[in-house]
């Protein structure tokens, strides 16, 4: 089962969002007030994420907040574009990353 977690509020389908919100004027409204909130991104990388107006959106907020920064690469993912970001590629290292965010 997939979890995401906004704004500290779980979901276990990652698009529930959009139902709750009603869609894309309001997902745009709720991560980007989870982001200016936060003190950590995780960007889930793929070739979709790449070609994401929200996703850059989203890596330009983070980086030019300073946030912590951490990406899961998905199986055939291009390279992430930015350098020196924690870069985990398997469910393993990314229970591990999660794990050590929430117990810093």
């Amino acid at each position: 089962m997939t979890e995401l977690w906004i704004c500290g509020e779980m979901f276990y389908d990652p698009f529930y969002h959009s139902i709750k919100t009603g869609g894309a004027e309001a997902y745009a409204r709720t991560v980007g007030l989870a982001l200016l909130a936060s003190r950590r991104v995780l960007v889930i990388w793929s070739e979709n994420a790449l070609k994401s107006d929200y996703v850059r959106a989203e890596l330009l907020i983070a980086t030019e907040s300073n946030k912590e920064l951490a990406a899961y690469a998905m199986p055939n993912a291009p390279s992430f574009p930015i350098a020196n970001v924690k870069l985990v590629q398997d469910h393993a290292a990314l229970r591990a990353l999660l794990s050590d965010w929430r117990d810093a």
